[in-house]
């Protein structure tokens, strides 16, 4: 319990609707996941790393990527809305 000028305060903490959710997956299974998800990603990593030379921007990066089979081209990575 806190104190103010030699007086306790009580704080009440209301619990969130979502307190007694159940959990049927293990914590840590689900960030396993959610690693294995985000490191199969090719700019991982490299999002906030990389900083344009010409704005000073960061985040706002894409690459080149080229379909191994077809041949066709296309950009993969964070826009800014127009």
């Amino acid at each position: 319990m806190r104190k103010r000028d030699g007086k306790a305060i009580e704080r009440r903490i209301k619990p969130s609707p979502f307190y007694h959710a159940m959990c049927t997956t293990p914590l840590e299974n689900r960030i396993d996941d959610v690693e294995d998800k985000a490191s199969d990603d090719p700019l991982w990593g490299a999002r906030y790393q990389i900083t344009c030379k010409g704005c000073g921007n960061k985040g706002w990066i894409a690459t080149r990527m080229r379909c191994t089979k077809c041949g066709r081209e296309t950009y993969w990575g964070w826009f800014p809305k127009e």
